[in-house]
């Protein structure tokens, strides 16, 4: 933390599941940061007080927002954060990320991770489209140590900060060596379903020098599907998922 600031406020708790109510979304993810925004504005002085939110890199993307609850409400955190952070004297950071993994507890299952952690666990079929989309994937602890990073920097304005390898991986690669590793290549049907035509399937995103810490997305996954106790085809009558 800069010397000059006596706080740092991190919201980390929010509503990620995009068949929330729409306005439980707004409520939480929205309405939450702000009021706690407007009550480190008050009586502030000039960078005493910093403010860290979190929304989602496809948060600016409007063919994919607005079909996406959870999406929309990250969309109207950041036209919150452009109309009020401007020469605020909290400065806020307003980060954008990609998606998350890792932790103690089994991915959301409406997650593509999540997903596949239920198809791999109860050895059922698996079908996806043909997974051209392009998703960068980072381990929570990687997130962490890099906004370490970052809020260690001395006088730190408000800013939009996106945490980015610039090396997405494509869904189907992602699923095909996770499903090769624990031997259930046969569970996976590559373009069984169809894929929705607002997706990412070009890479727009560079390596950002805020990003001092990631690893390679297959792996990564693949050991936090084994610390969550996932285990090949071969050792499944031993399993405890």
């Amino acid at each position: 933390m800069d010397a000059d600031v006596d706080q740092d406020w991190i919201v980390a708790t929010g509503l990620v599941d995009p068949d929330s109510d729409p306005g439980d979304l707004l409520r939480i993810n929205v309405e939450v940061p702000l009021r706690l925004f407007d009550l480190l504005v008050d009586g502030a002085r000039p960078r005493q007080r910093r403010l860290v939110t979190f929304g989602s890199v496809l948060e600016n993307r409007p063919d994919l927002a607005n079909t996406n609850a959870y999406l929309e409400s990250k969309a109207k955190l950041l036209e919150a954060w452009q109309a009020r952070s401007n020469g605020s004297p909290v400065a806020w950071i307003h980060l954008q990320l990609h998606t998350l993994y890792g932790g103690g507890k089994p991915p959301h299952p409406f997650m593509f991770t999540g997903q596949m952690f239920s198809a791999l666990s109860f050895r059922t079929p698996f079908p996806m489209s043909a997974g051209g989309q392009l998703r960068e994937y980072h381990h929570l602890d990687d997130v962490a140590e890099s906004l370490a990073g970052l809020l260690s920097r001395d006088a730190l304005d408000s800013q939009c900060v996106t945490f980015s390898s610039g090396c997405p991986v494509r869904l189907r690669d992602l699923a095909s060596s996770i499903f090769t590793h624990f031997g259930a290549e046969d569970l996976l049907l590559i373009g069984a379903r169809s894929a929705a035509d607002a997706e990412v399937f070009d890479n727009p995103y560079r390596r950002s020098p805020e990003l001092i810490a990631d690893r390679e997305p297959c792996e990564g996954v693949i050991r936090w599907f084994e610390t969550l106790g996932l285990q090949p085809a071969h050792c499944a009558s031993r399993s405890t998922v």
